[in-house]
């Protein structure tokens, strides 16, 4: 940092010029950030000598970087609400519209759930009350064994027939250590 802190230096004395900088040391206790204020003092004798302050402004830049970065997440945070409700509405439209694709529509709503929780895969499966069976209708990220499998579940070991049996949610934290396999 020497060489930047005597550049800055020489650039006053070469415009003669008083200037602003935003300078940096290192140290036993980390980088430290200046704000630097230099100027040239001309003696009695005519020389053109440097005069200046500087302000250690560590912490403030600390927290601008911080800011910031706070505020980047922020936007990006609102663009994703943003986009998961135009998802939302887009879904919600595609449900009321006549004419609509059904299986099309249920897909978009995997897509958008998908979206909504950042996951990669998921299934949507619908009751067929004459057979009491789970018939796999939508899908995203699964490769043919598994849709295979999961084709048509009536009541064996799965999250899918375990929750069809119960009526409820269920979340399956750990497959190598849940009870449903």
């Amino acid at each position: 940092y020497p060489e930047q802190w005597r550049s800055d230096d020489l650039k006053v004395l070469r415009e003669n010029n008083a200037m602003e900088f935003i300078e940096t040391t290192s140290g036993p206790e980390g980088e430290r950030t200046w704000f630097s204020l230099k100027f040239p003092v001309t003696d009695t004798e005519g020389r053109t000598l440097l005069g200046g302050k500087s302000f250690d402004i560590t912490e403030r830049k600390k927290a601008e970087e911080k800011i910031a970065r706070l505020q980047q997440e922020n936007a990006q945070r609102v663009a994703a609400e943003l986009e998961a409700v135009m998802r939302l509405q887009e879904v919600g439209n595609r449900c009321v519209r006549p004419g609509s694709d059904f299986y099309g529509t249920l897909q978009a709503i995997v897509d958008a759930a998908l979206f909504l929780v950042g996951a990669e895969k998921g299934t949507l499966q619908l009751l067929e009350s004459s057979s009491g069976k789970l018939i796999l209708t939508a899908q995203r990220g699964f490769e043919a064994p598994f849709l295979k499998y999961f084709a048509v579940v009536k009541d064996e070991a799965s999250v899918c027939g375990a929750a069809m049996r119960s009526r409820e949610r269920i979340l399956v934290e750990d497959v190598t250590e849940s009870e449903i396999f």
